[in-house]
């Protein structure tokens, strides 16, 4: 038998029933709707998607409604299809639909071999609307057709009085007892319980079953998973209705199963990073196998009934099916038997990951764009797309992917051990090449110096150090770095930047302008009206305020209507770059004048043949690429606001109707050819270069290898949060004396003033009596005397509060 390679649990949104289970997590989160939404893409369109060709083989699918899943008409045709395509499938109802299930027994046998019955058994429900004989009925019905089957009771606290009963009617009618699970309550973050009672006396409730589903859950329920699951890789989460599909309920979405259906599902697991609470449906997923080690039953122990007899529950073909193990089907089972002790298991998922990630194949030429954005500018994505673009025409049979600014980290020391002799490594092109943006000036030098046998390609860049001592301090680094290797090939984008690199590096360098030149975005169906402005307002901008208000009182003036934008975007995600880079190109299209200092404003000006009138920016990179498109009549490069309007006379409704690409990609299909036509040198590697091996090597595995010390660090944190509890008591503690001392300091300065005031009046005393005889004087001479003496002790005092005044501050401090 072909054992099964992947499990994908299908959501269908049928969130609509015809029965009403107060227990139902659908009713409990008020998400039922009264009309059947049945699926939108056709049979054929669904078989297609889940291909055993796309998929690598036979999967196990599961569709579950968030209603009944049977009450919509075009359910059955897609499981019809499913099934002839040579998948199993499973089918969760509440077994009242007896038209479907007439239906499904007429199939043949072969098919009804691969599909599977879960009969939800909603006791309470039958007995109210009177549908028990219809449901047994249809129960049996499936039972002799030579399907599989399960009948499986949701357990809730209203049924426990007819536990008795229920049982009864189950081994009367199916020969046993059904199977149970264990409710949740979906409103609840942590997933709880959907009951009154605790979980152990929950489970001693309704253990009388005898049932290893049971079993099984209550032996994980609650408990947070933070092994290396594969979910993502060997099992998917699916909206059939929609074509998302995700890692799994609660991760990362990762395509749509309705695209590109000729190229396999992105693989990404979701490893260590479980967003749930606990794995509620690890019946499925933990019992099929999404995480080695984990010791469990097999998924058909949860579902079978009367083993080993003529009424199994489970036929032949559907055991073994469900009795298959993913990592088994999809590694040497011999590989886990130590999974969680042996690092070196670590790196091996951790291999298999990035070969799957970016669709490397043994003997396929693999051309790698290395460090693209992981951020909204709309200009670098541009790059990204240009690039990808140009190398997918120009290496056709090749497999073109791009690894982002993001992924660099875990994900290079993967593609280092991957890496065939045929591969290329593009470095993102763009702006950023020396020390303002060190981020992708350090990708760029642990490529060069990682990759030593493999061309390397920087795609066209501007080049800018600055003069001060640290500038110099890294174009050396660079230097030192980029001049090792003898298969590395530099492109400028402008002729400063080429003056640079012929300056200081001995690589094999060209020329050529922004790539995204190569696109052609001339819309001549499009309505263009008003002025667009896009002007930066961040490091690289050199316009001053006074300019920007003279030229927006200018434009709106002559135009009725002025938008602003940027090519930055904030609401930026890997999956809509594409959709974002196209908005962007749509507001240049439909403008009728375009003001910008952004390079890329600029650009995306020329591409779709707008007018525009470009300011410069602080490291020339606008005016040095402008110098390149100075010819093209419809931009103009001023450097303020009287050669603004100087521009805008000359550039007033020339509107171009055509650009020509066709230049660009030919200057960039001779370069290539000339650098792919050379040998590629093979190289030995210095005692930089395995320093270099080493710093790579741990940003590549720590990501992957995190389980390994996943108890150290909840160690960790339990001390950390000890300590972090006795500095907020020792805190409250000084606050306390704190508080109490500033109490004290406020009663000693009030005996200081009435004291002053005493003082003062005693001299008022004494001013008037002096005005008698000479013994009085005699008298007060003394007095002042002794006042003298008081005066004194009060500055001392003064100085005493004074003092401790500055304590007082330097705690609170």
């Amino acid at each position: 038998m072909e054992k099964v390679v992947k499990f994908i649990d299908c959501y269908i949104e049928t969130e609509t029933c015809n029965l009403k289970c107060h227990y139902c997590y659908i009713a409990l989160r008020n998400k039922f709707k009264n009309h059947i939404i049945e699926l939108q893409r056709s049979p054929k369109e669904i078989q297609s998607a889940l291909s055993k060709e796309r998929m690598g083989g036979i999967c196990l699918i599961n569709l579950c409604a968030g209603g009944e899943t049977l009450l919509g008409e075009t359910i059955l045709p897609v499981v019809k299809a499913l099934l002839e395509e040579g998948h199993y499938v499973m089918v969760v109802t509440n077994g009242t639909m007896t038209k479907r299930f007439d239906e499904i027994i007429t199939w043949d046998k072969a098919l009804l071999s691969h599909l599977f019955i879960k009969f939800s058994f909603h006791y309470l429900e039958m007995i109210r609307l009177n549908m028990m004989d219809t449901f047994i009925g249809n129960v049996k019905k499936i039972a002799q057709s030579g399907c599989s089957y399960t009948v499986e009771v949701t357990p809730n606290d209203e049924l426990i009085p007819h536990i008795d009963e229920v049982k009864k009617v189950c081994v009367d009618n199916f020969g046993a007892p059904c199977h149970v699970t264990i409710a949740r309550d979906d409103r609840t973050g942590g997933i709880e319980l959907l009951s009154e009672h605790s979980l152990p006396e929950f489970y001693d409730i309704w253990s009388t079953f005898d049932s290893k589903l049971l079993d099984f859950k209550y032996s994980i329920f609650k408990k947070k998973r933070t092994e290396f699951c594969h979910a993502g890789m060997w099992s998917y989460w699916v909206d059939l209705n929609t074509g998302e599909y995700k890692q799994c309920y609660t991760g990362d979405t990762l395509g749509n199963i309705y695209e590109n259906c000729d190229e396999k599902l992105v693989e990404c697991p979701v490893g260590t990073k479980c967003g749930l609470a606990h794995c509620y449906n690890g019946h499925a997923f933990l019992t099929l196998g999404d995480i080695p080690g984990v010791d469990t039953v097999t998924y058909a122990e949860t579902r079978n009934r009367l083993e080993g007899t003529d009424n199994e529950w489970l036929r032949p073909e559907m055991k073994a099916a469900m009795s298959c193990k993913l990592y088994e089907t999809n590694y040497d089972g011999e590989v886990f038997t130590s999974y969680n002790k042996e690092r070196k298991v670590a790196y091996l998922d951790y291999y298999h990951v990035i070969k799957n990630k970016y669709h490397m194949e043994d003997e396929k030429q693999n051309v790698f764009i290395i460090g693209t954005p992981d951020h909204g500018n709309m200009g670098d994505q541009a790059i990204w797309y240009a690039t990808q673009k140009l190398l997918k025409n120009y290496f056709p049979a090749a497999n073109v992917v791009d690894v982002d600014m993001s992924d660099f980290e875990t994900d290079i020391e993967g593609i280092a051990h991957l890496i065939q002799k045929q591969d290329i490594l593009i470095l993102q092109g763009g702006g950023n090449f020396g020390n303002y943006y060190m981020d992708d000036e350090m990708i760029r030098r642990s490529v060069i110096s990682q990759f030593r046998n493999n061309r390397i390609i920087m795609f066209p860049q501007t080049v800018y150090f600055s003069e001060d001592a640290e500038g110099k301090e890294e174009l050396e680094r660079s230097v030192c770095i980029y001049n090792k290797n003898k298969n590395l090939v530099l492109i400028a984008r402008d002729a400063e930047s080429f003056k640079i690199l012929k300056e200081n590096f001995i690589n094999e360098i060209y020329m050529l302008p922004d790539v995204v030149l190569s696109l052609n975005a001339v819309d001549v169906k499009k309505k263009r009206k008003g002025a667009l402005i896009c002007l930066r307002s961040d490091k690289e901008s050199v316009m001053n305020q006074q300019d920007v208000e003279n030229v927006e009182g200018f434009l709106k003036e002559r135009f009725s209507e002025i938008k602003y934008t940027d090519t930055q975007m904030d609401d930026y995600c890997k999956e809509n770059r594409e959709q974002l880079l196209k908005q962007k190109i749509e507001e240049f299209q439909s403008a009728e004048l375009v003001i910008t200092d952004r390079l890329h404003g600029m650009i995306f000006s020329v591409i779709t043949g707008t007018p525009c009138i470009t300011f410069d920016n602080f490291n020339a990179k606008v005016k040095n690429v402008y110098l390149y498109l100075k010819d093209n009549c419809n931009v103009k490069l001023v450097c303020d606001f009287k050669k603004f309007t100087e521009a805008y006379e000359q550039l007033c409704g020339k509107i171009s109707n055509s650009y020509d690409e066709k230049y660009i990609i030919q200057q960039f299909t001779e370069i290539l050819d000339k650098v792919c036509i050379k040998t590629v040198e093979n190289d030995t590697k210095d005692i930089y270069q395995k320093s270099i091996d080493e710093m790579l090597g741990y940003w590549g595995l720590r990501h992957y290898q995190k389980v390994l010390d996943s108890e150290e660090l909840r160690k960790s944190k339990q001390s950390l949060e000890q300590h972090v509890s006795f500095l907020e008591e020792n805190l409250q503690i000084s606050k306390d004396w704190n508080e109490n001392l500033q109490k004290q300091n406020e009663e000693r300065m009030k005996e200081l003033e009435e004291y002053k005031n005493w003082v003062e009046n005693l001299q008022k005393q004494n001013e008037e009596r002096m005005k008698d005889t000479e013994v009085y004087k005699d008298w007060v001479n003394n007095l002042q005397k002794q006042i003298e003496e008081r005066v004194k002790e009060l500055e001392e005092y003064k100085d005493w509060v004074n003092n401790l005044q500055k304590q007082i501050e330097d705690m609170k401090g």
